[in-house]
């Protein structure tokens, strides 16, 4: 996939720490732009998967002094 923004032009040549900085930015976009509880949930957990491999996220939830595990 190339990138079309001129300020990122051959992005996909650089080293890999820097894709990853463009990837955790596009996260740190989608994230600005989420109201509700499921929807962050759902792209941290595509996003922790595809960045690390991981088979998944543990959220943890406090509410008062109970702890939700999600």
């Amino acid at each position: 996939m190339m990138n079309r923004n001129p300020m990122l032009a051959g992005m996909d040549a650089c080293p890999p720490s820097i894709r990853v900085m463009e990837k955790l930015l596009k996260v740190v976009q989608q994230l600005s732009a989420t109201h509700d509880l499921q929807s962050v949930m759902d792209i941290v957990r595509h996003s922790v998967r595809q960045l690390t491999g991981s088979d998944g996220a543990t959220f943890v939830l406090r509410d008062g002094n109970p702890s939700l595990f999600s």
